[in-house]
Parts: C-alpha cells; structure tokens; sequence
C-alpha cells in the first residue's frame, strides 16, 4: 500500500505511515469483490449470422463447348466458328459460373485460318 499524503511504501499491517505518521486507511474486503459475470444464454435456434455461414464455394467450369468449338476447328472450319459463337454467347450467360472466352475466341480465329488456308489451297 501507499500513503495517500506521501506516497511513501506503507507495510500490510500497519495503521499510520512510517515517513509522514499520516493515519492509513485500510480498505475492506467488501470494497474489492466484483460482481459476477452472467452468462448469456441463446436459444439454440437462433439464426446464423450471414458472414459465419458455410457456403459451398463451386469453382467455375470450363466451357465443353468451348473445347468442341476448337477441337473441331482444327479439322472443320465452318463447324468450329459456329461452336465457338454459341461458346461465347453460353459463357457471357453463365454470370461467372463457366470460362473458356479466350479458347472460344481461338477457336474462331483457328477455323477462318483453316478455312482461308483450305480455300488457297483449293484454288491453285
């Protein structure tokens, strides 16, 4: 304890300060006891906060569409470009659940490439 006029150390026990003979007033027990704390209780039905829900994550897919439109543009041109538009058009519909723009995309640009070269080809 401390001496509330000094602030000199004051031994437990002790009635008056030891540097001052200021008279010490001890505190009762009573003053330092708290409260207990009351636990709370929720009902078990109450509703789960949006942020804590678990919400199964689905990872986009690609599109197969996609992949046809460019596997059949290797070998047939005008199959590939008419794949790869209906491609293009599934995926922008899909808000995010498919990808595969960009392989749709090559697709287009394979099949007119074949289809040019195919058409030079046959020309000469």
């Amino acid at each position: 304890m401390f001496c509330v006029k000094c602030g000199g150390v004051v031994d437990r026990g002790l009635n008056f300060c030891g540097a001052c003979g200021q008279p010490v007033s001890v505190p009762s027990p009573q003053a330092h006891e708290v409260a207990p704390i009351q636990a709370i209780n929720y009902p078990s039905s109450a509703p789960v906060p949006p942020s804590t829900r678990s919400v199964p994550y689905d990872p986009p897919q690609v599109s197969g569409m996609a992949i046809a439109a460019l596997v059949s543009g290797i070998f047939i041109g005008v199959v590939g470009i008419i794949l790869g538009f209906i491609a293009k058009n599934e995926i922008s519909k899909s808000n995010g659940k498919k990808t595969g723009d960009g392989i749709a995309t090559a697709a287009i640009v394979i099949s007119i490439i074949n289809m040019a070269v195919g058409l030079l080809l046959a020309l000469d």
